[in-house]
């Protein structure tokens, strides 16, 4: 209980003031809130640094690449971040997974611990490729053709993108290391969140959804464009850039299982 309401009042006031700067919408504060009270209260404050280090590289990058790119920025990525933060559904796909994962680990599920970092390493990893990507000087190329798209396009993949999101992958894998000194574990978050950026794009190069608005031409992943219904010109209904990264995400901590396994 009191790892509970420790956990409940560090979120809160790490969310409150996310909200303040306009990282999280108002749903979104409140996700994030029952993300981190429940890692905080299964894991302890290892887990609830990890989740932490995440939230904070990542807004730090958002927000840097908001500042040099600008308007640029949001036409180029349109879904990738609301004008007043990330919303609570954005905040559940990229915390469902993790967790689950903590909530398996309160219970002495076998495989937590790597489940839960492979996962973060994962939503770290594609984060961190899509808004260091987003500076890139450089067009990038769909990951499964090589053709040129338009920057912020899922799937299209750069030089900068894929160095960020390995970079990322490194970050929690050593910060893993930190917290429970493993050689093995560290490789097994490092595959995960490597290979789920990976997965990441070629999940949104092929089935994920996009659209194009029939009154400017722009193409991206918002259903409705300049007060209008937008086209739907590719991938399945109903695959969002939120369904793909709960996939990415439980793919990293299927790797991170494994590499426990195998390694």
């Amino acid at each position: 209980m009191e790892g509970a309401l420790l956990g409940l009042g560090l979120s809160t006031a790490i969310s409150a003031l996310a909200r303040w700067q306009r990282l999280l919408t108002r749903d979104g504060a409140i996700a994030a809130i029952a993300v981190g009270t429940a890692i905080f209260a299964s894991g302890g404050w290892r887990w609830a640094t990890v989740l932490l280090v995440f939230f904070v590289t990542s807004s730090l990058w958002t927000r840097i690449s908001h500042v040099w790119k600008g308007q640029e920025r949001e036409n180029w990525a349109p879904s990738a971040r609301e004008p007043e933060g990330r919303t609570a559904a954005q905040v559940m796909a990229n915390g469902a997974i993790p967790v689950a994962a903590a909530l398996a680990y309160g219970f002495g599920v076998a495989g937590a611990l790597p489940a839960f970092l492979g996962a973060m390493a994962a939503m770290t990893a594609d984060t961190w490729a899509t808004e260091v990507g987003l500076l890139s000087p450089s067009m990038p190329r769909l990951i499964t053709t090589g053709e040129r798209v338009e920057p912020g396009r899922s799937g299209g993949v750069t030089f900068e993108g894929t160095a960020g999101g390995i970079l990322g992958a490194c970050t929690i894998a050593t910060l893993a290391l930190l917290f429970w000194p493993s050689p093995s574990l560290w490789l097994g978050t490092f595959l995960a969140g490597v290979t789920a950026m990976f997965i990441d794009s070629i999940l949104g190069a092929t089935i994920q959804e996009g659209f194009r608005c029939p009154a400017c031409g722009r193409e991206g992943e918002r259903a409705v464009c300049c007060n209008r219904p937008t086209e739907r010109r590719r991938g399945i209904r109903g695959i969002t850039n939120n369904a793909v990264n709960v996939l990415a995400s439980g793919w990293g901590a299927a790797v991170g299982i494994a590499s426990s396994v195998f390694l």
